[in-house]
């Protein structure tokens, strides 16, 4: 056995301080991980041989003793971060095999090489003994470096600490190289028991005087630990995963701090600014949207200026104006002068964002939304509650004068009587055919044969019928009005004219009747104080058992001081919900019913009725919704082209085929009636 050439020297010096040999990982990574060591016992240099056949040293043909890698070089705590230091492609493609023999004695702390071995040095000679300084991947020892820098102790605890980072950024490297896992490497002795303590133990700092605090110099562990001084340490670990993984630790138990892009989070103050102030608003369903332009109608849940700026409202019912607050700002609501004082006084929209429209006057509108097309509409009544309106629309395009215009009809929420519309020049001319209806959007909630009802007069005659059989002249019955906020004031409004009585309303309500009921006949109606009269006004909900009890006993209570004491209650609900045809009926007469207006011959079987002790409750079949047979009559009497309907959207499709069923039965029914 030889020794090197000088350039297979340079080589292995350059090996040795790199820390990173360059030959491709062997297919046998256990058979390089337990390589042996031999150590000349003359001159003390140590060698690497993969074979068994180098015996003695080349220098001094001493025998050779063999030393077992089997422990690894004892790590500083797990806390400690250590810089990666990564190689450049130049040196990862650079592949050359490990010679058999390295002399480890020639490494560039050296000033010169020399061919003459070194005296043996015994402290040098137990850190160059020591197993514990080889890599475990690549089967390299990993000297420590030496340095020409004065022997104090701090300079000697630096020192030890680039030794020590210099061997674990070696085995990092070589792990990254070969495409070794750490934590899957196994090597014998690192958990079966502890490893032997060092050699030499590392140097301490010396103490010194306090009038140097500020030069006061280090101790190893303060270096190695850090800003975790004030923190014990935990017991140090034998898994090597965890000592080279311990600054990914550290980083995940870091408090991360606020990214300088993310917006802070805000609350907003109302169900408005949070959609005007969010730009992915969720787009409006297309039956809000009126065809061929960006208006939406009803549709201000789904407002926003990016959406329209222009908004039809066509009554004020909550599940129409949801969605409007004092804060609006999203564009122009269009709607009648009832509807615009409700929600002045009642939202407390700013005014400069109403714009009056007038009963069945055609209106041009000028804006963006009507996407260059000519845009006119007319208010016509809905016969639904107090400023509900059906819009009539009419649409051309400047670019073809000649061009039909195509006209469109959003009802919003009407209760159809044929009598009543055709009276209107509207209806009259699209009932003639002077003009094509292209399009309706359709009230459909009572778009089922089932929800069939008498018509509003006849249910406002059966109710003025009950009054009259619970003798509204007794002093000791009170009488019960249920209503909404707005609407359903037909039937107490008949009551009151009919027998020339009083109505009582709260503070609320009285102010809302003033938006529409004429002031010369208001005062006459309406009054605020209980004393004058038994019949008040009272939210639909309140016309329960429960609720009647409760407005019983406050009537009779000492802190209301009425001069009348009631022992009784009678409540009057008004709602299509209410009705049920009679059950004995035979099948022609359910389809008689089905397909034309209820005559109430007899009042009794329209009239719900339920007594319990001191409480009366009589349900109308009032409604303001039109029943199925009259949205099938209004179809037959428009025509329209296509229907949309705007209750229960998911199911359109079956609720026009259910009513262009029921139009061709009622065709075929009228044609054999002629």
């Amino acid at each position: 056995m030889s020794l090197l050439s000088r350039s297979a020297r340079r080589k292995s010096k350059s090996r040795v301080d790199g820390g990173i040999p360059t030959n491709p990982l062997p297919q046998s990574l256990s058979a390089v991980a337990c390589r042996k060591l031999t150590r000349c016992a003359k001159c003390s240099k140590l060698f690497t041989s993969s074979s068994a056949k180098n015996t003695s040293c080349g220098s001094c043909r001493e025998p050779l003793h063999p030393l077992q890698q089997n422990q690894l070089l004892p790590l500083p705590p797990s806390n400690t971060i250590f810089k990666s230091t990564e190689k450049t492609e130049a040196e990862q493609q650079h592949q050359s095999p490990i010679p058999d023999v390295v002399d480890l004695r020639d490494t560039p702390s050296s000033a010169s090489p020399s061919s003459s071995p070194r005296p043996p040095s015994p402290s040098r000679d137990s850190e160059l003994s020591s197993p514990s300084y080889c890599c475990f991947i690549c089967g390299l020892p990993l000297p420590f470096k030496t340095t020409t820098t004065s022997t104090s102790t701090a300079n000697s605890a630096s020192t030890t600490l680039h030794r020590i980072q210099f061997r674990v950024d070696h085995i990092k490297r070589c792990g990254k190289q070969f495409g070794v896992k750490i934590s899957d490497f196994s090597v014998p002795g690192l958990n079966s028991s502890p490893a032997p303590p060092p050699t030499q133990p590392l140097p301490q700092p010396q103490p010194k005087s306090s009038t140097s605090s500020k030069s006061t110099h280090k101790s190893i562990n303060d270096i190695l630990m850090g800003n975790a001084k004030s923190h014990p340490p935990p017991p140090p670990k034998r898994d090597i995963n965890a000592v080279l993984l311990a600054g990914a630790a550290l980083a995940k138990n870091k408090p991360q701090k606020p990214s300088a892009n993310k917006a802070p989070k805000r609350y907003k103050k109302s169900a408005w600014s949070t959609q005007a102030s969010n730009n992915n608003v969720p787009s409006p369903p297309k039956y809000k949207i009126l065809s061929s332009t960006s208006i939406l109608v009803d549709g201000f849940k789904y407002a926003h200026k990016n959406v329209s700026e222009t908004y039809f409202l066509t009554h004020f019912h909550s599940d129409h104006y949801g969605g409007i607050t004092r804060h609006w700002n999203a564009g122009t609501i269009y709607c009648n002068k009832i509807t615009a004082r409700l929600v002045v006084q009642e939202l407390k929209v700013d005014p400069k964002y109403i714009q009056e429209i007038e009963m069945d006057s055609p209106y041009t509108l000028i804006s963006k939304d009507c996407k260059g097309m000519d845009v006119s509409v007319t208010f016509t009544d809905a016969n639904h509650c107090p400023g509900a309106a059906v819009l009539y629309f009419s649409i051309g395009n400047p670019k073809r004068p000649k061009a039909p215009k195509r006209r469109i009809l959003h009802v919003g929420d009407f209760r159809w009587n044929s009598n009543l519309f055709l009276q209107n020049a509207v209806y009259s001319r699209i009932h003639e055919g002077a003009v094509r209806l292209n399009e309706i959007y359709l009230d459909t909630t009572y778009c089922d044969p089932k929800y069939d009802f008498p018509s509003q007069d006849d249910a406002v005659a059966a109710a003025l019928e009950c009054v009259e059989k619970e003798d509204i002249t007794r002093t000791d019955t009170l009488f019960l009005f249920g209503a909404y906020t707005i609407g359903k004031e037909k039937v107490f409004l008949e009551v009151a004219r009919r027998y020339k009585k009083k109505i009582h309303v709260d503070s609320h309500r009285w102010k809302v009747l003033q938006t529409f009921v004429p002031p010369s006949e208001f005062g006459k109606i309406f009054t605020r104080d209980k004393n004058e009269t038994n019949m008040w006004v009272v939210g639909l909900g309140s016309i329960v058992n429960k609720g009647m009890k409760e407005l019983l006993d406050d009537a009779n209570s000492k802190k209301k001081s009425l001069s009348a004491k009631y022992t009784r209650v009678v409540g009057f609900r008004p709602s299509g919900w209410t009705f049920n045809p009679p059950k004995k009926a035979s099948a022609s007469a359910k389809k008689q019913t089905l397909l034309a207006p209820v005559k109430s011959k007899a009042i009794p079987d329209i009239v719900a009725h339920r007594t319990s002790g001191s409480i009366t409750v009589y349900g109308i079949p009032y409604s303001e919704h039109s029943s199925f047979s009259e949205l099938v009559d209004c179809l037959l009497v428009l025509r329209p082209e296509r229907i949309i309907p705007t209750v229960s959207a998911a199911t359109s499709r079956d609720q026009v085929d259910l009513l262009l069923a029921a139009c061709r039965d009622e065709t075929e029914r009228r044609m054999y009636e002629d």
